[in-house]
């Protein structure tokens, strides 16, 4: 994503905590009858619900947060920040504003630094006790330090599981190379463990003629054109997820990474045997997926959960049912990277999240929402709608109720095919789903963790999530969810990233080496217009502002 800076500054009027108005700027005025606060919110699809009829689990959501909510919004893609960044320059901005700070260039820093959004902790302190929920959630140890500017806490997080990656595989192609076991004369295709048992794969997936056509056209594997798609390889090497604090108490970045190094040794020599296909690099958008539909390679590193869905979908589409498996995250041996080592990257749970603007009239309000909607009763509402009307709970598992499922306004439930190719609404309520993915909390109410239901993500195609979700073991850095890196390394960063990046790529296709080029590499990033060794220098100064080292 370009850096995207905003031209214009604008100053925004100091807001008395302890009065507050009833309505919030862009939603109008709120009724004496209705005692609702209007809010406009700005979200990921929001265009969907824009000017949408409300149907009964939206009327309630308002109900019970005495609240009118007003929906704007883009995809979450190019578009997205080009229709909300001008709408933030011109200060028509909405109160409640989802935004992943990572997508958004310095664009949410800046918002952070020029006063546009709350921080919350404000907020919460002039009211302490009243919004539990998003207390307890920006307190704990997994978000504590998801903060921004000097130690802000401006964004509640949209939660998600922590990792959601997997490992996809060709059953028929495992077992066509002989990769499996035979149970009662029926052949089950087994998944490699070991990073060795990996290796073994991507030989057989490209010299034993895996789809038995007769000719040498496969390859073992197609990873996406960035350098942390092939994470659940890298680590198996012990490299840890992004920024991190090693063993002797220094920053480091994970491709700068010694362990790292090691690890590109051994994909490059991947690369040269032919196992990897040579065009990877140049894959975007989907092309590592298309790939693998078509038939060019057996196996996909990428999402998993959700995207199971499009995924064996699209496969099933080109190729036939039945013939897709997931496997775990391959660990190092003692002949080959670090042993018992592995895992998938854990990236922290959240995607994002909602800020609330300085221009909201009654923050409280929008802060009632969010605290309503992450709330165990109002997680569970946006999740699956009313209790006893649209599903019941049945020995711990969430049942549909289909019949008046369908009663509600066309596509306001998830759902999958059955088996008559009719389209059951099996799944989330949609439009309660852009705020986050559901929240189990603890029975006290103190502890919290991502709901990750197979059946309601997609009942066909259950068992394949269940087994991605089986396989996903974490590998996690110190630092995860450390966010408040100082705004002014920001761009530095980036391009220490950038560069690192398009190092591992190159090295991967022997057109960089790992002693000169590796060399040159550092020297670049030592420059002051890359100034890694000050950036090492803050990062370890806000991981001990953070209590994570002493």
């Amino acid at each position: 994503m370009s850096k995207k800076v905003f031209a214009v500054l604008f100053a925004i009027g100091a807001l008395s905590l302890s009065g507050v108005l009833t309505s919030c700027q862009k939603g109008g005025t709120s009724t004496s009858s209705s005692l609702k606060t209007s809010l406009t919110i700005f979200m990921n699809g929001g265009n969907e619900y824009e000017g949408r009829k409300k149907d009964s689990i939206w009327k309630k959501i308002e109900e019970d947060a005495q609240v009118e909510m007003q929906i704007e919004g883009a995809a979450h893609n190019s578009d997205y920040y080009t229709t909300l960044n001008p709408m933030i320059n011109t200060g028509d901005i909405p109160d409640l504003i989802f935004a992943v700070p990572t997508s958004a260039g310095n664009a949410y820093n800046n918002w952070v630094n020029q006063d546009i959004v709350w921080n919350i902790d404000d907020l919460l302190a002039e009211k302490p006790g009243e919004y539990p929920y998003i207390e307890t959630i920006l307190h704990s140890d997994q978000f504590k330090n998801l903060t921004f500017g000097d130690g802000k806490h401006t964004l509640i997080p949209y939660f998600t599981s922590n990792s959601g990656w997997g490992i996809y595989y060709r059953t028929d192609w495992l077992i066509n190379v002989g990769y499996f076991t035979e149970v009662n004369g029926v052949k089950i295709a087994k998944t490699p463990s070991t990073i060795e048992e990996f290796q073994d794969v991507l030989r057989l997936f490209t010299e034993n003629d895996p789809d038995q056509d007769g000719k040498a056209d496969t390859y073992g594997l197609s990873p996406f054109g960035k350098a942390f798609y092939q994470n659940p390889l890298y680590h198996a090497f012990g490299v840890t997820p992004d920024y991190d604090i090693d063993s002797a108490g220094q920053a480091e970045y994970m491709l700068l990474s010694p362990k790292y190094k090691k690890y590109l040794a051994w994909i490059n020599a991947m690369y040269a045997k032919g196992y990897i296909d040579p065009q990877f690099a140049t894959n975007n958008n989907s092309q590592d997926r298309d790939k693998f539909y078509e038939g060019k390679t057996g196996i996909l590193i990428t999402n998993a959960e959700q995207h199971v869905s499009w995924i064996a979908s699209a496969f099933e589409n080109a190729n036939g049912k039945g013939l897709l498996t997931m496997g775990p995250a391959p660990v190092g041996t003692k002949n080959l990277g670090v042993e018992g080592k592995g895992g998938f990257s854990d990236w922290g749970g959240y995607w994002g999240g909602y800020s609330i603007a300085r221009t909201c009239a009654d923050p409280y309000a929008a802060l009632r929402l969010m605290n309503y909607l992450y709330s165990p009763e109002g997680s569970k509402l946006r999740s699956y709608g009313i209790e006893g009307v649209h599903y019941s709970v049945v020995d711990g598992k969430y049942v549909p109720n289909i019949d008046n499922r369908n009663a509600e306004p066309a596509g306001a439930f998830s759902g999958a095919n059955s088996a008559d190719g009719t389209f059951e609404p099996t799944g989330f309520y949609k439009f309660g789903s852009a705020f986050s993915n559901d929240i189990d909390w603890s029975e006290d109410r103190t502890h919290f963790s991502v709901h990750i239901d197979p059946d309601a993500i997609d009942s066909k195609y259950s068992a394949l999530i269940k087994q991605g979700i089986a396989y996903n073991t974490l590998c996690t850095s110190k630092l995860v969810n450390v966010t408040g890196f100082y705004s002014s390394f920001a761009t530095k960063m980036k391009k220490v990233e950038d560069a690192a990046n398009t190092y591992a790529i190159n090295s991967i296709m022997g057109k960089k080496n790992l002693t000169s080029d590796y060399e040159a590499l550092f020297t670049t990033i030592s420059q002051p217009t890359y100034d890694w060794p000050n950036i090492q220098k803050m990062i370890i100064e806000v991981a001990k502002k953070g209590g994570i080292i002493s």
